[in-house]
């Protein structure tokens, strides 16, 4: 749980855009089993106070209310941010990648046609000449 509050809080902070979106999702299950540890003297006396105070937390859906309290802290923060930033970001929301076309290409496949033609011109005119290396 901790981990998936970790990776919310950095999506939140890194890869929201100003309006609030992101393309990215965390899943709602975890691939690996999440425990909690708590050091504690063998057969203490409030082990089962303990028990029962975690129980409580986890049934009573405190643990899902503060972390919907720290993402909404998050969530406000970053808006905050993203207005102060406001303008930093149209200009970067402006600039579109381009898909490569064939005429990004051409300079690499005339590149590869040159060295195939020269390795072949080499390959042909050792057989022709009879040595090797």
């Amino acid at each position: 749980m901790r981990e998936r509050l970790f990776m919310e809080v950095i999506i939140e902070d890194y890869y929201t855009n100003r309006d609030g979106l992101t393309d990215l999702y965390v899943t709602q299950e975890s691939l690996l089993a999440d425990f909690s540890a708590f050091v504690m003297i063998r057969d203490a006396p409030f082990k089962n106070k303990i028990d029962k105070c975690m129980m409580a937390f986890h049934t009573g859906g405190l643990i899902d209310k503060w972390k919907e309290m720290v993402m909404d802290v998050v969530r406000r923060e970053g808006r905050q941010r993203r207005r102060l930033l406001g303008n930093e970001d149209d200009n970067s929301a402006k600039v579109k990648i381009k898909p490569l076309t064939m005429v990004h290409m051409q300079g690499p496949f005339l590149l590869y046609v040159l060295c195939a033609i020269v390795s072949s011109v080499v390959f042909f005119g050792e057989g022709a000449r009879g040595t090797f290396l």
